[in-house]
């Protein structure tokens, strides 16, 4: 499992990541929104450059194996595996004309 903490508190920060580390938790931490959101932006432009580059290395790094991902296709909500995405993101390969937008709000 992967968690993000976002506290302007060092100590609290430090406390949360001994704590989680002890538990096979791997922490990431920010000081501040700023950060908080920049670290959001590079997992989300891993996730991209994984599908645009038919290349699921890159998404591998943000999901744990137990993970499932929800989304719309056709209008239709639908949910898979990670590991059904990582085969087929592999197996559709790069595509030029791929086209994503990541919108932040704050």
């Amino acid at each position: 499992m992967r968690a993000l903490f976002v506290d302007d508190e060092r100590e609290f920060l430090e406390l949360m990541e001994k704590r989680l580390s002890r538990r096979g938790i791997e922490v990431s931490t920010a000081h501040d929104g700023l950060e908080g959101v920049k670290a959001v932006e590079e997992a989300a432009m891993k996730f991209v450059r994984s599908v645009a580059e038919g290349n699921s290395a890159y998404a591998k790094e943000l999901f744990i194996d137990e993970a499932v991902l929800f989304g719309y296709l056709d209008g239709k909500l639908e949910h898979g595996s990670i590991e059904q995405f990582y085969q087929n993101v592999d197996q559709v390969g790069p595509d030029k004309g791929f086209k994503a937008r990541i919108d932040v709000v704050d």
